[in-house]
């Protein structure tokens, strides 16, 4: 758009505080995660998504066998129920979820705009499944992302196991290939997108007085 300001997405005060300082152990902790062990959030919303839970149940033996901890949050309507394992936990609604972000290493999501801009404000690293139904408009919010190198694009019917162990494993056990995943999600992400509208607000303010 013509003079357009970009001001990014406001986020919520905890995304902006984990963004500034991310304490990965502690958020680890939280959810009685191993602190030192890789990893991957799991979460396709507060209601869920099926084909995102189905798969990743699917595949947890062979993240667990790669070395892969999971924090699954499979949401409320999903018919998968609460479990806690070593290196899985799995539950329905996740009322902390800026600490569910500060302790992953990746994240497997739907790719609605505000989840886009919490995980790169954060600089992690995602595969993204953009909702299958309507026109498709959510892989217009990780285009830019995914061009970058700070993500990657799957549709939601080629996201299954095989795609999970052909893909998905050896993605995230190639520690390069992670720590240049994330500089990228993080260049991408906007932390100050509240302080940006905010001062954009006045500035208008100012001009029509």
């Amino acid at each position: 758009l013509p003079k357009a300001i970009t001001v990014g997405m406001p986020l919520r005060k905890e995304i902006e505080n984990v963004a500034e300082v991310r304490d990965v152990k502690m958020a680890r902790k939280h959810f009685g995660l191993d602190p030192e062990a890789f990893t991957l959030l799991v979460t396709g919303g507060s209601l869920g998504a099926k084909r995102i839970n189905e798969t990743v149940e699917e595949s947890r033996d062979v993240l667990s066998a790669a070395g892969i901890q999971i924090l699954h949050i499979v949401g409320g309507k999903s018919e998968l129920e609460p479990v806690k394992q070593n290196g899985y936990l799995r539950i329905k609604y996740c009322d902390r979820m800026d600490l569910a972000m500060a302790a992953a290493d990746f994240a497997i999501s739907r790719a609605g705009a505000t989840t886009v801009a919490e995980l790169t404000a954060i600089g992690i690293p995602a595969v993204y499944l953009p909702y299958a139904v309507g026109n498709g408009e959510q892989r217009f919010n990780v285009a830019d992302l995914v061009a970058a190198g700070g993500g990657v694009l799957v549709d939601d019917a080629t996201f299954d196991a095989n795609w999970v162990r052909a893909n998905l494993v050896p993605l995230v056990s190639d520690s390069r290939a992670m720590a240049r995943m994330a500089q990228a999600a993080a260049d991408h992400g906007i932390t100050d997108g509240t302080a940006r509208l905010l001062a954009l607000t006045k500035g208008v303010l100012r001009a029509s007085n």
